[in-house]
């Protein structure tokens, strides 16, 4: 996610923490109706394949920036592509 200029991380985050506390207000439905209406086992299955479906998500990232010089506005990054900090060389 460090690809983007921080205004675009920074509404990044605020969009995933806002969509994660929703989720949490409604898991407890869900899971409960899930438990009522159906099996156990259902529930556990429904709630893990959440799980793996945002595993292989993680999996399909584009690229790691660790020890990366990155930009702080949308110009640097239409300029510049992002460089490996010991080498100098651009990864994309």
């Amino acid at each position: 996610m460090q690809l983007y200029p921080t205004f675009m991380r920074t509404t990044g985050v605020g969009v995933a923490s806002s969509v994660s506390r929703i989720g949490g207000m409604v898991c407890p439905l869900v899971a409960v109706s899930l438990v009522q209406g159906c099996h156990q086992t259902a529930a556990v299955v429904f709630f893990a394949s959440i799980v793996f479906v945002a595993g292989i998500c993680v999996l399909l990232f584009p690229f790691e920036t660790k020890g990366l010089d990155l930009a702080d506005s949308l110009s640097g990054t239409k300029q510049e592509k992002p460089q490996d900090s010991e080498t100098g060389r651009a990864l994309i």
